[in-house]
């Protein structure tokens, strides 16, 4: 049972973390196309919030593998 609520508990982490980076991407790309109608070389912020939102991505996708991996189980998890 205890690896069972571990692994619920890396999912939820790991949800919370990809949502985390999406929306500091989000944020960083937002504030990257409203500043660039006074600095117009903002091509790093454009990079970091394109880093952050495959971050996301990646972690998220990480995290679903690791938790469909053959011995893990998620029956027991409260949604």
């Amino acid at each position: 049972r205890d690896l069972h609520m571990n692994a619920c508990k890396t999912l939820r982490s790991a949800v919370l973390i990809s949502v985390g980076l999406l929306t500091s991407g989000f944020l960083v790309l937002g504030l990257s196309e409203w500043a660039s109608t006074s600095l117009p070389m903002l091509t790093p912020a454009v990079h970091v919030a394109l880093w952050l939102v495959l971050g996301a991505i990646a972690t998220l996708t990480l995290a679903l593998a690791v938790a469909a991996w053959p011995g893990q189980s998620l029956e027991g998890c409260i949604h």
